[in-house]
């Protein structure tokens, strides 16, 4: 992006959101969202900054560097002035059990709904008042993350829930949000916003019949029934995703997305408007006049009041260097006429959460960094909201929350600053000296002073850890510099996150000393069982455990002197984190890290810290020879996405749960996308295959692992089939066994075509092509496949990206016939373009046919792989389209 559009926002201040002057990265949980019952009457949860600060202590460089960090808790505050000041509830997180709002709903005054979700535990609970001061814990047993939750009266209500691997659910309660019931619409798909109105109710989908358009589900009793009340069909080659949903009286706004993900598009807002439920209804493109370059416009927060329509439009930060949005650009706009024009009247310069409209003039925003901004102008100014937080810095709650449910543990919910932060529910399997010892690891204090470590010289004997440091991998900050070793000094992490966390198959070595004087000498040392050795009598020692199994584990040493007096102990907590076994995305040998690669040193994805970059060892690094090439899962898990990202290019992302966390891995660059979005895929099966899209200039493979969504460097370790195990580094090659092929998909490659012309950018880097006749067939082409049963089967062509500009037609010779079908191959860039779904006998001459008679007297035709893709699999889980 050029220089002087960064320095022009820089200067656009017309909307401030006051801050301290410093910009901050936005907390790693969701920010603030808040619920109304009223224009006075309002709550608000989430991480919420506190306005106190944490200086680092230890090592003073550390301390420079970092600097002070903001507090943030999760909370659940409360107005009755409309939003200008907040008052604290109740805290409902500690450092040890993280909780994510995930909705909050307000009835009226004296009802309110919280849905949130204990992180590392991977429960769901709901909170629930029915007073507007005192709130109740209620479990939510179903196996699905909520998205929105809407209740109808004190006792109905309903939520939309997502599960992998599964169309959406809806979930209907009549007690309050105790129990919850599945409730089917009869209609499958993703949905994403519900609104009631007395007894009708709108509900947004795109359903698995038709994805790529947005389908508004209608009720005129209340939710027993169901119907289609309008399909908004998406522009060719674009998808339709419905985004928000507003009602006023019988007047009804739909808030969609029109998105290309196979462009470089970031997408465009579209507003649907009806005030006769659907029987008619207007279409309208969001626009307005901008003064930056992009022109695409994205209203990510929409609000209605007095027919006066007001969102916030997000300037994408994709545009911008800075990957934490600094310089991110949030317009708020505004239309009078239904949606017809738009004009913007202000701008903001932090990250714009989530925005709501109170009233004709009063209207509220959370920024990205855990703040409530208060506005009484619709929006021009803004001040910073008042949050009392004396409720709980000075009187923290006892018992805030008392759970109702079985099995719910109501003290492990909420928290007051004398809290004990250890995990209760801890595993403690270590043997030790005394049970003086496992009450000394059940009281650690999280005191982050890595001094505490440290020999006692006041007094005659005593025993201290210098050191606790890790072999183990790390990645330079430029990634296109690839891996290094090192060892880490974990005391010095301590300083920063109040723990020592490594990864299973890390070496972890403890190095300290005996501090003796006046005759004392060591005889004996203790510590938890799950270290090696025996130290005797030596006055410095270096020790370190076995594999310790994943979870959190006190170590402790104390020494013995001749007359059988211990010293103080010394406690180090160390948490184990478990990983699946991963495998190198591929098949075969390939190199990691640049190693002179000449892609390194052009355009790459920016902002990623960690990241692998794998070239196939075949071919010379970065050439057209990895190109086609088949990119493979690294675990099992579900699609999470599947498409364009800017930067990334075609890029696919695998989720799965994990220890209570969510990993996903990401490969990129793709030349072609071989699964769909939701599709359970097992490790070693084709997820796509190697190219050069996005900002990369050979064909590489880019893979990624996040954690929480967080990318984290690359496990150090990959394990093959036959167990052992490869540690990366930069410029080596690794042999990788990582292959399946699921038994309902068949690949046909092209065979050898004579007079033909052979290129190598194709599926698995090879294709034939011809020039086209008019009438006379001079070149004939059958994929012919072995199925392994009979049924339904998607048939898919692979259409590379050079010579393929003809019209071909295509005869897939099925059960109940010989269907053609013509395909523009001037349209496609390594696609995988679907023929129809047929019926075979797997008995029968099942097979493909094409010629190069076209009917065209120019341009070239192109014969590559095919497909054939069962279906009875994805019946079984809700893909068939």
């Amino acid at each position: 992006m050029p220089v002087f559009f960064l320095l022009m926002i820089l200067m656009f201040f017309p909307l401030t959101l006051q801050n301290s002057g410093e910009t901050e990265k936005m907390p790693a949980e969701k920010p603030v969202t808040f619920t109304f019952a009223d224009e006075q009457t309002g709550w608000a949860a989430g991480l919420i900054k506190t306005g106190g600060v944490v200086k680092n202590p230890g090592d003073s460089s550390l301390t420079n560097a970092i600097g002070k960090q903001n507090v943030y808790k999760t909370m659940l505050l409360k107005t009755t002035d409309g939003g200008q000041s907040w008052f604290l509830q109740t805290v409902l997180q500690s450092a040890d059990e993280r909780i994510e709002i995930r909705d909050l709903f307000a009835l009226d005054a004296r009802h309110c709904w919280v849905v949130a979700t204990r992180v590392f535990a991977d429960k769901t609970f709901i909170l629930a008042t029915t007073d507007g001061q005192t709130w109740k814990a209620m479990n939510f047993t179903e196996d699905i993350t909520p998205k929105q939750i809407f209740f109808t009266d004190a006792l109905n209500g309903w939520m939309i829930g997502s599960a992998l691997a599964q169309a959406d659910e809806l979930f209907r309660t009549n007690d309050g949000g105790k129990t919850w019931k599945s409730f089917s619409t009869g209609f499958q798909g993703t949905f994403h916003s519900l609104r009631f109105s007395g007894n009708k109710g709108y509900l947004l989908a795109n359903l698995v019949s038709s994805p790529e358009n947005l389908t508004i589900l209608k009720t005129s009793d209340g939710g027993d029934i169901w119907i289609s009340a309008l399909e908004a069909k998406a522009d060719a080659g674009y998808n339709l995703v419905g985004t928000n949903l507003q009602m006023s009286h019988d007047t009804v706004y739909v808030l969609a997305k029109s998105i290309n993900e196979d462009s470089d598009e970031y997408g465009n807002s579209v507003l649907i408007y009806s005030s006769d439920g659907f029987a008619s209804s207007e279409t309208r493109r969001v626009t307005y006049e901008k003064d930056t370059k992009i022109n695409e416009t994205l209203v990510g927060n929409f609000s209605i009041q007095s027919g006066q329509l007001i969102g916030v439009d997000l300037v994408p930060s994709d545009y911008f260097a800075s990957a934490t949005q600094e310089f991110a650009s949030y317009n708020l706009i505004t239309s009078d006429d239904e949606g017809k024009t738009w004009t913007k009247i202000a701008e903001f310069n932090k990250a714009v959460y989530h925005f709501m409209t109170l009233s004709a003039s009063v209207a509220l925003c959370s920024s990205g960094d855990g703040e409530i901004f208060y506005s009484a102008n619709s929006g021009r100014n803004w001040t910073l909201s008042s949050v009392n937080f004396r409720n709980y810095f000075l009187k923290p709650p006892s018992v805030a929350l008392q759970a109702q449910a079985d099995g719910m543990e109501s003290d492990a919910l909420a928290y007051g600053d004398e809290w004990d932060e250890l995990a209760r529910d801890t595993t403690y399997s270590s043997r030790w000296e005394s049970a003086d010892d496992s009450l000394l690891a059940l009281s650690f204090s999280n005191n982050v002073d890595v001094t505490k470590y440290k020999a006692d010289v006041s007094k005659k004997f005593s025993v201290g850890i210098d050191t606790v440091a890790s072999s183990i991998i790390v990645f330079d900050k430029r990634i296109r510099r690839g891996a290094k070793h090192g060892i880490w000094d974990l005391l010095k992490e301590e300083a920063r996150t109040g723990e020592i966390k490594i990864r299973k198959y890390k070496t972890l070595r403890f190095a300290g000393e005996v501090h003796a004087v006046d005759g004392k000498r060591p005889v004996k040392f203790s510590w938890s069982s799950s270290i090696n050795g025996e130290l005797s009598d030596q006055l410095s020692f270096t020790t370190q455990p076995r594999q310790l199994f994943p979870g959190t584990h006190f170590i402790f040493f104390k020494a013995m002197d001749e007359n059988g007096q211990w010293s103080n102990p010394v406690v180090v907590k160390v948490v184990v984190e478990d990983f699946p076994k991963y495998k190198f995305p591929f098949q075969g040998a390939w190199t990691a890290g640049g190693g002179g690669s000449y892609y390194n040193k052009g355009w790459h994805i920016r902002g990623i810290r960690y990241a692998l970059d794998l070239n196939n060892t075949e071919s010379n690094e970065g050439s057209d020879g990895d190109y086609g090439l088949p990119v493979r899962a690294s675990t099992d898990g579900v699609v999470a996405f599947a498409g364009y990202m800017r930067g990334y290019g075609r890029t696919v992302k695998i989720d799965y749960m994990y220890g209570g966390h969510k990993y996903t891995t990401l490969v990129s660059h793709l030349a072609t996308i071989s699964v769909d979005i939701g599709e359970t895929v097992k490790q070693g099966q084709e997820l796509g295959t190697c190219g050069t899209t996005g900002r990369s200039s050979a064909p590489h493979v880019h893979w990624e692992l996040r954690v929480d969504d967080i990318c984290q460097a690359p496990e150090p370790v990959f394990e093959n089939d036959s167990t052992a195990i490869q540690t990366v580094y930069n410029g080596g090659t690794f042999n990788s066994d990582n292959y399946y092929q699921p038994p309902y998909i068949v690949v046909v490659d092209e065979p050898q075509i004579p007079n033909t012309w052979f290129e190598r950018r194709g599926y698995y880097h090879s294709y034939r092509w011809v020039n086209v006749t008019k009438s006379l067939k001079t070149v004939e082409v059958k994929w012919k496949p072995k199925l392994p049963r009979s049924g339904d089967y998607k048939v898919q062509v692979h259409i590379p990206k050079k010579y393929a500009t003809a019209m071909a037609t295509y005869e897939v010779h099925n059960k109940n016939g010989v269907q053609s079908v013509k395909v523009n191959q001037n349209k496609f860039t390594d696609e995988w373009v679907t023929l129809g779904t047929y019926a075979f006998d797997a008995d029968d001459d099942v097979y493909v046919y094409t010629s190069n008679a076209t009917g065209q007297s120019k341009g070239t035709i192109a014969f590559d792989a095919v497909r054939f893709i069962g279906q009875w699999e994805k019946e079984q889980v809700g893909l068939t389209k």
